[in-house]
């Protein structure tokens, strides 16, 4: 029974980590474009 609850809590987890994981490697990525767009047009 603990090993039941054991393993839905850690699809929960997972699956709270992989939002965390696909909204901050597009924040990233978003940071990213933009800088390289400011430094164009800086140039």
């Amino acid at each position: 029974m603990a090993n039941k609850i054991y393993i839905i809590n850690l699809e929960k987890m997972s699956r709270v980590y992989k939002e965390k994981l696909v909204f901050y490697s597009c924040l990233v990525y978003n940071l990213y474009v933009i800088s390289k767009e400011y430094k164009k047009v800086g140039k």
